[in-house]
């Protein structure tokens, strides 16, 4: 596995930030919800995900639940990760 600084950009944001738990996001949806796990490629956890390439949980409790966002396996490569936007940081006033 690579380094943590050479993590796949699919990992960040699209203005560079990292992704991390607790993180309030827009959803590509356009719904609101928390970052709850940041699945690492090449982990036991995307292996059970079945998200060779990483991913995102993100909990979004009125319209999907839980939202399972794949690094790279969409049509265009992105399966949605470019709309997926960083709202604020967990424990930061909106």
């Amino acid at each position: 596995m690579e380094e943590r600084e050479n993590l796949p950009y699919l990992l960040k944001y699209a203005n560079g930030e990292r992704v991390t738990v607790g993180d309030v996001v827009r959803l590509p949806m356009g719904e609101v919800g928390v970052v709850e796990q940041v699945i690492l490629p090449g982990t036991i956890a995307s292996a059970g995900y079945k998200c060779d390439q990483g991913g995102v949980l993100v909990c979004e409790p009125v319209m999907y639940g839980c939202v399972l966002i794949e690094c790279g396996t969409g049509a265009t490569g992105d399966n949605g990760w470019a709309d997926l936007r960083l709202i604020r940081r967990s424990g930061t006033d909106a």
